[in-house]
């Protein structure tokens, strides 16, 4: 009977300690909760380039070197499961800037924009038409099996339209400067094809645009505003 009295009375504290002592069965390993946008690639895609029109008039020449544009998007991807093929959308701005060796003036019957050279004797410093624009961008994107060094081939081909926002000429020389706003006669709605290929984070990345650059009837014809350029993808 002793024996059974101690026994219950230290019942309480073997059942105490039985329950403190660890389980043998590993507690199961949380998963890191990673939000969607930072798993997928190519979300931010900056832009540097050399712009250029198509169809040029006579006498008109453009400076390559000079006519040097950037741009950036932020892009949303939706990949399969192979994580090789899928698509993307996104906005962002571009500035398409060109050097050329002409100034626009308004024509003889005074309707619609023409583009006369400066004279060469004339020593000019630059000559710059610019426009700048907020634009939306949809892809197609392919992406290939990783590398040792975890960097994809990708490839991707797309279209972006975008809205003119502001416009501009500047000319400079040795004792004029000045800006001339908001050419009337330009196409407001700039739309086109994309394509870039590259590898990892670089890439090399072309733009040719499916509308004029002036519209209809208000200025020198098919005029197409194209460009090549490296791409940084993050």
């Amino acid at each position: 009977m002793k024996h059974l009295l101690v026994f219950l009375a230290l019942l309480p504290a073997l059942v105490h300690a039985q329950n403190a002592t660890p389980s043998s069965t590993p507690a199961p390993e949380k998963k890191l909760n990673v939000p969607k946008l930072m798993q997928r690639e190519d979300g931010l895609i900056l832009r540097l380039s050399l712009d250029n029109y198509t169809n040029l008039p006579k006498d008109i020449e453009t400076n390559l070197l000079g006519s040097r544009g950037f741009s950036f998007l932020l892009m949303g991807e939706q990949m399969n499961a192979t994580n090789h093929f899928g698509t993307a959308f996104g906005l962002g701005m571009s500035s398409l800037r060109v050097d050329h060796n002409a100034m626009a003036a308004t024509d003889t019957d005074g309707v619609g924009t023409v583009l006369v050279p400066i004279p060469d004797s004339l020593d000019y410093k630059q000559n710059r038409y610019v426009m700048n624009s907020i634009d939306a961008a949809f892809e197609f994107r392919f992406r290939g099996n990783p590398n040792k060094n975890h960097k994809h081939f990708k490839f991707s081909l797309g279209f972006r339209a975008g809205y003119v926002i502001q416009s501009h000429l500047k000319y400079k020389d040795e004792d004029v400067k000045y800006k001339l706003y908001s050419i009337e006669d330009i196409q407001r709605w700039r739309y086109g094809v994309t394509g870039r290929i590259g590898l990892g984070h670089l890439a090399l990345d072309a733009y040719y645009s499916l509308a004029p650059l002036y519209k209809e009837g208000k200025g020198p014809a098919d005029m197409m505003p194209y460009s090549i350029g490296i791409a940084w993808t993050f």
